[in-house]
């Protein structure tokens, strides 16, 4: 089921941004395993749980994760470019993935606290004057390197406006990511658009 969502919810597939190069990831799954003839544990599911182990996923991916929390279930293509030559480029509507409200809720109350709660791993995103923020972060291991820091979140928390992806290699840690989507957040306050 863990696999069958991931993708459902836009993992391990393109998200269709019109950007050059894009990389699926993985999502890792009991039915290949037993395709190849490996065991899948009881661990393989905790790994994939905390988005650990086998289990790829790129920052626009995470960002878009995100959105369908913020924007009622909906997945949407992301994208840069709006018009080319003056024309209009026409996306493909969101698909409605019909998230239950009251399972979105409790996540996005759980994202709330990694920012809130004195134990959060956001914390410092908890002092923007004026702004709520939620999110989670994470740190993605590198082999033979530090590893890389993320943070996803959105902000304002009752009337998200943004989502924010950072994404720092091999800083260590995610309090790096942390720290610089603050700078991010407190400029978008700054200059009115939060």
């Amino acid at each position: 089921i863990l696999s069958e969502y991931s993708v459902k919810f836009g993992l391990g597939r393109p998200t269709g941004i019109d950007l050059p190069y894009e990389v699926s990831g993985n999502i890792p799954s009991v039915f290949v395993r037993k395709m190849t003839l490996k065991n899948w544990y009881d661990g393989d599911t905790a790994n994939f749980g905390i988005g650990q182990g086998e289990l790829l996923a790129s920052p626009i991916q995470a960002a878009r994760l995100m959105a369908i929390l913020v924007n009622g279930g909906k997945l949407v293509r992301p994208h840069v470019i709006k018009y080319i030559d003056g024309k209009e480029i026409k996306y493909p509507l969101p698909q409605d993935l019909h998230l239950d409200g009251k399972v979105s809720g409790i996540v996005m109350q759980g994202l709330r606290q990694v920012v809130e709660s004195d134990s959060g791993t956001a914390r410092m995103l908890g002092d923007i004057e004026g702004l709520t923020v939620a999110g989670k972060t994470g740190t993605a291991q590198v082999y033979n390197a530090p590893a890389h820091g993320l943070f996803v979140g959105f902000a304002p928390f009752k009337n998200p406006k943004v989502v924010i992806c950072v994404f720092i290699e091999n800083c260590g840690s995610s309090y790096y990511a942390v720290k610089a989507a603050k700078e991010i957040l407190q400029g978008l306050v700054k200059e009115g658009f939060l």
